[in-house]
C-alpha cells in the first residue's frame, strides 16, 4: 500500500459523498476532475502523455462540453473528494490521493473492504461499480431500484440510469466495492477513538505500523480500535510531545502526517539519486556501446586483413609453385647442357687421335677447342642470366627461349664439328696414302740407276710438298 494514501482512508463521510455525487454534472474530457471546460484546460490535456490520441479522436468534444464542468469516469470521485462540494468547476489538484479506477479497486481488495459480483450489490448509495478500466457510483435508491451515475465518454458526458440498463451498449457493470476513501461506518468523523471500527480504523492501524514496525504486535490492523490501538496511539502522542489521550484528533493526525511527509521527502531524494544513477548508467552504456562499435569496426578490419593475408598467401604459394616448375625446367636444361658438354668431351677425345704433326688437323682441332671454349662461356653466361632473372615468370620464359635458341646453335655447331671431323679424317686418309706413295717413289728412286744429270738436293719436307702438289694437280 502506498503510504501517502493511508491518512485519507475512510475519512470522507458517506452522506457528504452522496450529496456531492448528486450534484455531479457536465461533460467528459479524458484526464479532467470536474473543472470548467476551457480552451486552456483542453490544450493542457491534449498534449499530456498518454492522452494525445483521445483528444485527436474526440475533437468534437471541445465544442460539446466547453463552458461546463468536465470530468472522466474516475474524475467524478476526485471532484467529489477534492472539490468544495458545489460542483462549480473549481477543483484543486490533490496528488496524495490521485489514483486511477484500477488502483482504487485494488486498494479496496487490499483493505479487504466489502465487494462482490454486481448481482450481489446491496441497495446502498455511495458504492463504486465497475468493469475493467471504468467506474460508476450508486447515487440513489428509488422504488427499490439502484440508480448509477457515471461520466461515460465524449459523446455522453455525465449520465444517470438504472443499474443493469446502461444505454446504447451491451457492456454492463460487472462488480461493486466500497470506496476506500469513504467512511461507511462512523459518519465520517475526523476523530478516531476506542470502540470505533471500520476502514478508517484500519487505515490508522496501518499508519501506526508504518511509524513503528513493532506497533500492534498482537492484533495488527484488525479494523477494531481496541486497547492495543489506544496504547500505541498514546505512544505516538508521547513521541511528538502531545497530550496522551489515545484519541486520534487533528494534532495526532498532523503528527502522523509529518512522519509520512518525512518519508516522502526521503523517497523524493532517493528517487533523485536513482535518477542520477540511471543517467550515469545510461551514459556509461552509451560509452560502452561506442566502444563496442569501435571493437566491431576493428574486428571487421582484422577480418579484411586476414582475407588479404590469405589471398597473398595463395598468391605466394602459386608463385612458389611456378618457381618450382621453372627450377625443374632449369634442371632439365642443365642436364641437357651436361649431355652436350659430355658429347663435346667425347669429340675432343676422338679428335686427339688425329696426327698432331699435320698442321691443318692441328689448326682444325685448335679452332674446335676455341669454339668449344666459346660455347662453354656462352653456357656459363646463359646460366648466370637464368639465375639473375628468376624473379619473374616472364624473365624465366625469356631465359628458356634464349636457352633453346643457344641449344639449337650448339647442336648446329656440333653437326659442323662432326662434318669437320669427317673432313679431317678424309684428309688424313689422303695424307696417309700420299705418304705411302711418297715412300714407294722414294724407294724406287733409291733403287733406280743413277742419272747422269747433276743431282739436285731437296729436303724431305720439300719433296713431300712437291708430291702433294703433283697429286692435287692430277
Amino acid at each position: 500500500m502506498n503510504p501517502k494514501v493511508i491518512p485519507y482512508i475512510g475519512r470522507f463521510p458517506r452522506d457528504e459523498y452522496v450529496r456531492r455525487l448528486l450534484l455531479a454534472k457536465g461533460g467528459y474530457w479524458l484526464g479532467t476532475i470536474g473543472q470548467t471546460g476551457t480552451l486552456t484546460v483542453w490544450n493542457q490535456k491534449r498534449v499530456q502523455e498518454g492522452l494525445e490520441k483521445w483528444y485527436i479522436d474526440h475533437a468534437n468534444a471541445f465544442d460539446r462540453w466547453k463552458g461546463v464542468p468536465v470530468q472522466d469516469c474516475i474524475g467524478v470521485d476526485k471532484g467529489i473528494r477534492w472539490g468544495n462540494g458545489t460542483w462549480d468547476g473549481n477543483v484543486p489538484y490533490r496528488g496524495d490521493t490521485d489514483i486511477n479506477e484500477t488502483s482504487l479497486y485494488n486498494l479496496a481488495i487490499e483493505l479487504n473492504l466489502r465487494r462482490g459480483a454486481i448481482s450481489t450489490i446491496p441497495k446502498e448509495t455511495g458504492l463504486c461499480v465497475g468493469f475493467k478500466g471504468h467506474i460508476g457510483f450508486t447515487q440513489e435508491i428509488k422504488d427499490g431500484k439502484i440508480y448509477v451515475k457515471e461520466s461515460r465518454g465524449g459523446d455522453w458526458g455525465v449520465v444517470v440510469y438504472e443499474l443493469g440498463k446502461r444505454p446504447g451498449t451491451t457492456q454492463q457493470f460487472e462488480y461493486w466495492y466500497e470506496n476506500p476513501f469513504v467512511d461507511y461506518d462512523n459518519g465520517g468523523s475526523d476523530m478516531l477513538k476506542k470502540g470505533d471500527v471500520g476502514s478508517a480504523v484500519y487505515g490508522w492501524q496501518k499508519l501506526l505500523m508504518f511509524w513503528n514496525p513493532l506497533a500492534l504486535p498482537q492484533f495488527k490492523a484488525d479494523r477494531d480500535f481496541g486497547n492495543e490501538t489506544e496504547v500505541w496511539t498514546k505512544k505516538l502522542q508521547a513521541a511528538y510531545k502531545l497530550t496522551q489521550t489515545g484519541i486520534v484528533d487533528d494534532k495526532t493526525w498532523d503528527a502522523m502526517l509529518s512522519v509520512i511527509n518525512k518519508v516522502k521527502t526521503d523517497l523524493t531524494a532517493s528517487v533523485a539519486l536513482v535518477a542520477t544513477r540511471d543517467k550515469t548508467i545510461t551514459g556509461l552504456n552509451a560509452s560502452l556501446a561506442t566502444k563496442d562499435a569501435s571493437i566491431a569496426s576493428l574486428n571487421a578490419q582484422i577480418v579484411t586483413k586476414d582475407k588479404a593475408i590469405a589471398s597473398a598467401t595463395t598468391t605466394i604459394a602459386a608463385r612458389d609453385k611456378s618457381i618450382a616448375s621453372l627450377t625443374a625446367l632449369v634442371a632439365e636444361r642443365d642436364k641437357t647442357i651436361g649431355g652436350m658438354i659430355k658429347s663435346n668431351a667425347d669429340l675432343e677425345k676422338q679428335l686427339l687421335f688425329a696426327d698432331g704433326d699435320i698442321d691443318e688437323l692441328q689448326k682444325a682441332l685448335t679452332a674446335s677447342e676455341s669454339l668449344c671454349d666459346a660455347k662453354d662461356r656462352q653456357v656459363a653466361d646463359l646460366t648466370i642470366i637464368i639465375e639473375d632473372n628468376m624473379d619473374t615468370m616472364k624473365a624465366k620464359d625469356d631465359e628458356i627461349v634464349r636457352l633453346s635458341i643457344s641449344t639449337e646453335l650448339l647442336n648446329e655447331e656440333i653437326k659442323n664439328h662432326k662434318a669437320t671431323e669427317e673432313s679431317l679424317s678424309l684428309q688424313l686418309n689422303i695424307v696417309t696414302e700420299l705418304l705411302h706413295t711418297v715412300e714407294a717413289e722414294l724407294k724406287a728412286i733409291k733403287e733406280a740407276p743413277p742419272v747422269v744429270e747433276e743431282p739436285v738436293e731437296y729436303s724431305t719436307k720439300e719433296l713431300l710438298h712437291m708430291l702433294i702438289d703433283s697429286i692435287f694437280k692430277k
